[in-house]
């Protein structure tokens, strides 16, 4: 049997995020942040457990930086939501990763995104090669991506 897992967030300035993952041998399930993973305070990252599998969300230190808080409506379906937000916007490739905690390999199938005032782009990784192609979600809109049920490590977001 083949676990999924559908991640209902909210990256402004970044993106709002829907993932659905796969992995072997369990039930599908979605993660929609109905209890809170950040706290009250922002973070650059955090761990959430969805189906008992360990997932971590990181705003990576690269381009200008920036934070995550949890919003309780926005995502998809104005669902509960994470909110994550650039320091500034000078045009540095700004990063939010999505992997299980144990670095294990997952199979991607969806995303959903809605990526505010940037474009952004979704990829999926393995062992840090690009795993199929990237795909681009335009400014202002929200849509699935399908991937198609790659094997991968990492979702990478990037604006």
């Amino acid at each position: 049997m083949t676990q999924s897992v559908s991640i209902k967030s909210i990256f402004c300035a970044l993106i709002l995020v829907t993932a659905t993952f796969n992995q072997a041998l369990a039930a599908p399930f979605t993660a929609d942040f109905a209890i809170n993973p950040v706290g009250g305070s922002p973070v650059t990252s955090f761990t959430d457990t969805w189906s008992s599998t360990s997932f971590t969300v990181t705003f990576e230190s690269t381009g200008d930086g920036g934070d995550m808080t949890y919003v309780a409506t926005g995502g998809d379906g104005d669902s509960a939501a994470i909110h994550a937000l650039s320091v500034t916007d000078t045009g540095p490739t700004e990063q939010v990763t999505i992997k299980r905690t144990d670095a294990a390999d997952f199979l991607f199938t969806s995303i959903w995104v809605n990526p505010g005032a940037a474009d952004i782009t979704v990829a999926g990784y393995n062992n840090g090669g690009l795993i199929g192609s990237s795909q681009v979600a335009s400014a202002s809109s929200s849509v699935t991506l399908n991937f198609s049920g790659i094997i991968i490590d990492e979702i990478r977001i990037t604006s």
